[in-house]
């Protein structure tokens, strides 16, 4: 039966299609809070004359914001992050942001660079998407028409198309990735196998200890444990689950890992926030070795685009320091402006949850601005 569900993880193909290369943002440290324009102007900033209206400001808010709030909770930018705030951590990023799209734009002119069919239809898809997971309040706040949404879009776009131009020739060195590769799995190898374990949880630690016995002794784990297993574990199936941080307290990762394949743990305490103790007792039902075909594929992407980064870094430092006399902001306009984070329609929510995810819309690389919604955005 399909029920109403918030959508959250379908934002990331959005905030990956409208932000722009955390190259940029990393390079750039313009003095901009000190150069102030008229405010009467009603912009928020200005980049060697190409002007930042307030609802392009909004739209970049709206999105660095609403990934702070997948991590840290809504309007909690007063909390200290970092050396600063939140909420200022969120300005920064997009002041950040915006300048180095205006001086994306500047440079894509000097490259020759345009938008083609492609690249349009893919901004159109990208603002179809929004219009269909974001939600009125989203656009009340940015205060834009789908045009100039869809320039925003573009604009991003083209910032893409710049990195790629700056970065074409760049041919990987494979002996230097083969070491690099090498030292990867030999620091990781531990966490790269995958152990899947049957596990119960049992308040008391002698009847743990007589659950222990009686596998031992040749009873079946999984149909003794739920005679034995705590309210506490409330799952209605006893299958193995994969020995990782997500699913165990890190002792019980610790104390299995150390385990070989149809090994009984002896109870391993945990102790939680208010003290209560509980044991889990494990049995290694699988130890699978890392892929090394299938990492070596996924590291090297990684290692490709950390050196691409690398590259187009450099070169936006000199354009940074090009335009560090080229740019004004409107401190007082800007200071007036809320901090909102792009919020959701409820979507149905049918058995297949993947039919609700936004679609990636745009071939952006692994330098984009939005960390993996797996991980914390880094102080």
């Amino acid at each position: 039966m399909a029920k109403k569900q918030k959508e959250k993880t379908g934002s990331k193909g959005i905030i990956i299609m409208v932000i722009v290369l955390v190259a940029a943002v990393l390079v750039l440290g313009l003095p901009v809070w000190g150069n102030v324009f008229d405010r009467a102007k009603g912009y928020v900033l200005k980049v060697d004359g190409a002007k930042v209206s307030v609802s392009e400001y909004k739209y970049y808010i709206a999105q660095q914001a609403s990934m702070y709030e997948m991590y840290f909770g809504a309007n909690n930018w007063s909390q200290s992050y970092g050396e600063s705030t939140l909420g200022q951590t969120v300005m920064d990023s997009v002041i950040n942001l915006v300048v180095s799209n205006k001086i994306s734009a500047a440079k894509a002119k000097e490259m020759g660079l345009t938008l083609d069919d492609t690249d349009r239809e893919k901004a159109q898809t990208a603002l179809n998407d929004m219009k269909t997971y974001y939600d009125d309040a989203t656009f009340k706040y940015i205060k834009a028409t789908d045009a100039q949404i869809l320039q925003y879009i573009e604009q991003d776009i083209m910032s893409e198309k710049v990195y790629n131009e700056v970065t074409k020739d760049y041919v990987v060195d494979e002996a230097d990735f083969d070491t690099v590769f090498t030292k990867y799995i030999e620091d990781n190898y531990e966490s790269l196998v995958k152990t899947d374990v049957d596990f119960v949880v049992i308040d008391d630690l002698e009847e743990a200890q007589e659950f222990i016995n009686k596998v031992k002794a040749g009873e079946d784990f999984n149909k003794l444990a739920v005679t034995y297993k705590s309210d506490f574990d409330e799952r209605e199936e006893l299958i193995s689950a994969e020995l990782n941080t997500g699913n165990f307290p890190e002792e019980v990762v610790t104390a299995g890992k150390a385990m070989e394949l149809d090994a009984v743990s002896d109870p391993i305490v945990t102790t939680d926030t208010i003290g209560t103790e509980r044991y889990y007792v494990l049995k290694i039902s699988g130890i699978t070795p890392p892929d090394e075909e299938a990492l070596r594929t996924e590291q090297r992407e990684s290692y490709i685009s950390g050196k691409k980064n690398e590259i187009y870094k450099a070169e936006h430092e000199l354009w940074s320091k090009e335009y560090e006399d080229k740019i004004k902001f409107n401190t007082a306009l800007a200071q007036t402006i809320p901090i909102k984070g792009a919020t959701y329609k409820e979507v149905e929510q049918t058995e297949n949850p993947e039919a609700t995810d936004t679609p990636e819309t745009t071939g952006t690389p692994d330098t984009t601005a939005t960390p993996e919604v797996t991980a914390s955005p880094a102080p």
